[in-house]
């Protein structure tokens, strides 16, 4: 399968984001993996799957992952405005969704930094691979707010934080 190189963000320090889309079609769900800046390591994975309804509601929800160590230092903030800017410039999105554990509040961090609406909290409604049930925390942003808000809040060149 061949790789497609897109770079849709970058650091203030002058450090390309490389994201790379898995295959040249725009199947679902979209899965991108996060490389460093040199290409020579996987630091994450990220993408657009369609858990809201079919790809006619114009809903997608944003998953990720990070590498543990390549977390804690604003990738994950970066590349979910990064995302967020691609999906309501590139991507018929109206509505883009992120969900995580209530228990994992560094990436309850990540989507209040990038920009989404906490919209509410589902208790015990999954399971962990540990076999403990957990809460659900949903975040949310609408292609209109994000118009409204971009700027130095939402701006992908800005420094992640």
């Amino acid at each position: 399968m061949e790789l497609s190189r897109i770079i849709i963000s970058e650091t203030n320090d002058e450090q390309v984001i490389v994201l790379k889309e898995v295959g040249g079609e725009r199947a679902f769900p979209i899965v991108i993996g996060i490389w460093a800046p040199d290409e020579s390591r996987l630091l994450g994975g990220c993408g657009y799957h369609l858990r809201e309804g079919a790809l006619g509601l114009c809903n997608a929800e944003i998953g990720m992952w990070i590498r543990a160590d390549a977390a804690g230092r604003g990738l994950g903030t970066a590349v979910l405005r990064a995302l967020v800017r691609w999906g309501f410039t590139e991507w018929p999105w109206l509505r883009l969704s992120w969900r995580c554990s209530g228990a994992n509040r560094a990436s309850q961090r990540t989507a209040e930094r990038g920009g989404l609406q906490r919209e509410g909290r589902l208790r015990s409604n999954a399971v962990d691979p540990d076999g403990q049930r957990r809460d659900t925390c949903c975040y949310a942003i609408l292609r209109e707010e994000w118009e409204q808000l971009r700027g130095p809040a939402l701006d992908t060149h800005s420094a992640p934080g």
